[in-house]
């Protein structure tokens, strides 16, 4: 041999993923007083497995997420928690090329929430410097307005005598989910 003593190496794997996000809620409107689910599909479209791709969801401003789910609907990741509530920041470490990870994120909207409606999450991971939609959002969706008014008219009484004044409660209750407006 030319070189008996040479050597090449040792070689350090190049790990390349390539991340996918969509976000949706499936609607361009919400109802205020009720729970928007937003669905978040994390895809890892290889070559390599990624090895820590974080997730993170903040509540709209003047929302809340109520509950949160991740569940690892093709291949093979690893998840920190599967569920929980509040914004959050969770990391998929372990992910096999094609594996999709797919979050379910429940947001309470208040009865007197209005204007656009936009929720983003925020996907990173250092085998893809360069992330399809590394900041995903849906929205802004607009208010559709909700409510359910009852109007009962009562006099509390059976009987009444002729030329006096008989008093009446009228009471009108909104029963949601939205506030009403020129009620």
């Amino acid at each position: 041999p030319d070189c008996p003593d040479c050597t090449d190496g040792p070689d350090t794997p190049d790990e390349v993923s390539d991340i996918t996000t969509v976000k949706t809620n499936g609607t361009n409107t919400y109802v205020p007083g009720t729970t928007v689910p937003y669905t978040i599909t994390v895809t890892n479209n290889g070559p390599s497995a990624a090895s820590s791709v974080t997730v993170a969801d903040t509540a709209p401003v003047g929302t809340t997420i109520s509950s949160w789910t991740a569940v690892v609907t093709t291949g093979t990741a690893t998840l920190a928690n599967a569920s929980g509530t509040g914004d959050f920041s969770e990391v998929i470490t372990n992910m096999s090329n094609g594996a999709v990870v797919t979050y379910t994120v429940n947001v309470d909207v208040p009865a007197d929430f209005t204007g656009g409606l936009t929720n983003t999450v925020v996907v990173t991971n250092p085998e893809d410097p360069t992330p399809d939609c590394p900041e995903c959002t849906d929205g802004p969706d607009t208010p559709d307005e909700v409510s359910d008014i009852t109007t009962v008219k009562t006099n509390n009484t059976t009987t009444y005598v002729p030329g006096t004044t008989v008093p009446y409660t009228i009471t009108v209750t909104n029963n949601g989910p939205s506030v009403a407006s020129s009620v």
